[in-house]
């Protein structure tokens, strides 16, 4: 499974804009519907994708329109270190 998560990580990044851009909720309705499908379109195993589409909306909400350090930015800042 290791081998997805390269891609998979695109997903995440795309995921993290659209909870930086923010809006209503139907808004981040979309951004976790697309991060899932995002995930499948990737290979990630149904059961994976399920569990990390839960948990962006049971645990996101706090960070929907770019609040905490989930951000676009921050993101790219741990993935990029040494």
């Amino acid at each position: 499974m290791e081998e997805h998560w390269p891609h998979a990580l695109a997903c995440c990044l795309a995921h993290d804009d659209a909870y930086a851009t923010g809006g209503a909720d139907r808004d981040r309705l979309l951004a976790d519907v697309r991060f899932f499908v995002c995930l499948l379109e990737h290979d990630l195993p149904a059961v994976v994708a399920e569990q990390a589409y839960n948990a962006v909306r049971i645990f996101g909400v706090s960070y929907f329109a770019g609040g905490g350090d989930s951000t676009p930015t921050r993101v790219r800042q741990i993935v990029q270190a040494p």
